[in-house]
């Protein structure tokens, strides 16, 4: 395990590195990455109000009528054979739910995919690209997060956001571990050193 150890030692400093200094975005293709997730976004919230008649699908009630009257979706059911519902007795519309939801027809799969394809690029602006555009129109494009070394029960390395403050108040961070990983494109490196992995 000597080679472990070693790789363990020469990598501790980088990481601190890392985290005292930041990590840093390119602008460019941060802004770009917004624009074409924005596009695609838009297409599919089209494409769905065009599928559901434009219901509101932040509305539980609607998108349950909506799949089990319309669509005549089955009920995902328990291990009793009980189907599985809200806290307050409604059919549940929640994500779990609908990732479980068996799709026979052809209306029944496209409302699935695009529900998918929806939620995707919908979390792809939330949880990064939203924060990652703020950091490079406010902070240059550098922000930081924390490595946490010895912490997983697998020994693996693990990573937490710090939260950044922006000039309107709001505090916001991403996890580096939970970023797709097509994104490691929109860091760069600082002049004079190499961005590698």
């Amino acid at each position: 395990l000597m080679n472990v150890f070693f790789t363990r030692c020469i990598t501790t400093p980088v990481l601190a590195a890392i985290e005292r200094e930041g990590m840093r975005l390119d602008p460019e293709r941060v802004e770009h990455e917004y624009e074409a997730q924005l596009k695609i976004r838009a297409d599919l919230e089209t494409e769905l109000d065009e599928l559901t008649g434009g219901i509101n699908l932040r509305s539980g009630k609607q998108v349950g009528e909506f799949l089990y009257d319309k669509l005549a979706f089955e009920e995902i059911k328990d291990r009793k054979g009980n189907p599985v519902r809200t806290a307050a007795g409604s059919r549940s519309t929640g994500k779990k739910t609908l990732a479980k939801l068996k799709a026979t027809t052809k209306e029944q799969k496209r409302f699935v995919k695009l529900q998918g394809e929806y939620s995707k690029a919908n979390a792809r602006i939330t949880k990064a690209l939203d924060f990652f555009r703020r950091v490079c129109t406010e902070h240059s494009g550098t922000f930081r997060g924390r490595f946490n070394q010895a912490v997983t029960q697998t020994h693996r390395l693990s990573a937490s956001g710090r939260r950044t403050k922006f000039g309107d108040g709001y505090t916001g961070g991403v996890q580096f571990q939970n970023l797709p990983r097509e994104y490691k494109r929109l860091f760069r490196a600082e002049a004079g050193r190499r961005l590698v992995e």
